[in-house]
């Protein structure tokens, strides 16, 4: 196996530090985080909900719920089409009315029973969850059609955990995430550092080869000679010695040389990309992420390409995956 490329996949949409203190009690959400072997802590202007409101479409039969998101004095308009929401989830309208409860920082989506008004909730929603659905293409959320401007993040911090990154980061004292709750600025006045922090959450994970020779099919066939483990203690140092966050003290300069990557691993060259719409800033870079349901992003989205000694930032439309 001669090329290889990794993409880093997000397990959870991208929450504030105050919400995922919230989440410590919720064990579904602890499990699906988990699931993730990276995380970066960045920074952002909290979004908010402006006033969400139903609106029949006679013309069409359709019941909408519109809302505006607002971030950096800019907002983006979107509506949710319930009868197609309620029908996939589906939920019984001849039995059941539905009614929204919503503030600045939650939208839900619930049924109400007409014989003894019991509530369920069908859907829910922060602004960063919203954002992430529709990235990822939900086929109930309309408009937003300028929401990656509202996916640009400050990075701080790049993390990595060999189990459980929710316990890793949220659930015991970790060093960063305190220091920069403590040293860093709101940007926006009136916010709480707290709520502008955000924990994206991510996996890395096997893309492909690009080519397979003959001496390769034995070893491709053992699935240890993806080297995985390595590839994730690779990504941390990649997008940490391109984009230096404050934060990560060691900024690995010797990269891509390491005893636990996947430097001298037999492979002619090997990359990582974001596959989410998500673009990172320091004060040093940018790179931005592309999401699609397949590999297409890798026609759009930054590469981190290593070949031998070399390590270089390429960005989207500038590489051929073939390479």
């Amino acid at each position: 196996m001669k090329y290889q490329i990794y993409t880093l996949r997000l397990v959870y949409p991208p929450i504030s530090n105050q919400e995922a203190a919230w989440l410590d009690e919720d064990s579904e959400a602890k499990s699906q985080i988990g699931q993730s072997n990276l995380y970066m802590i960045c920074q952002q202007s909290e979004a908010l909900f402006d006033v969400p409101s139903f609106k029949n479409e006679s013309q069409t039969d359709k019941e909408l719920l519109r809302f505006k998101i607002c971030l950096n004095g800019k907002m983006y308009a979107g509506h949710i089409d319930l009868t197609e929401l309620t029908r996939s989830k589906k939920v019984n309208l001849d039995i059941y009315e539905v009614e929204l409860q919503a503030g600045e920082r939650f939208l839900k989506i619930v049924k109400v029973a007409e014989e003894n008004n019991e509530t369920e909730i069908i859907d829910w929603f922060t602004p960063r969850s919203m954002i992430f659905r529709k990235s990822r293409q939900d086929k109930t959320i309309y408009g937003l059609d300028e929401y990656e401007e509202t996916t640009q993040y400050h990075l701080h911090y790049v993390g990595i955990s060999r189990k459980d990154s929710f316990t890793r980061l949220i659930s015991k004292p970790h060093e960063k995430r305190l220091a920069i709750l403590s040293n860093e600025s709101a940007y926006k006045i009136g916010s709480r550092l707290t709520d502008e922090l955000f924990h994206l959450f991510f996996r890395v994970d096997y893309v492909g080869i690009n080519i397979l020779e003959k001496d390769d099919i034995h070893s491709f066939m053992n699935s240890s000679d993806l080297h995985y483990v390595s590839a994730i203690c690779d990504a941390e140092k990649a997008y940490v010695k391109i984009l230096k966050p404050k934060y990560n003290k060691i900024k690995f300069s010797n990269y891509p040389r390491g005893a636990d990557g996947l430097y001298g691993k037999s492979l002619k060259s090997y990359g990582f990309v974001i596959g989410e719409s998500v673009t990172l800033i320091t004060e040093t870079k940018d790179i931005k992420g592309a999401y699609t349901e397949n590999s297409d992003f890798l026609s759009s989205a930054d590469m981190i390409l290593i070949k031998g000694d070399t390590v270089s930032l390429l960005k989207g439309h500038e590489y051929d995956v073939s390479i």
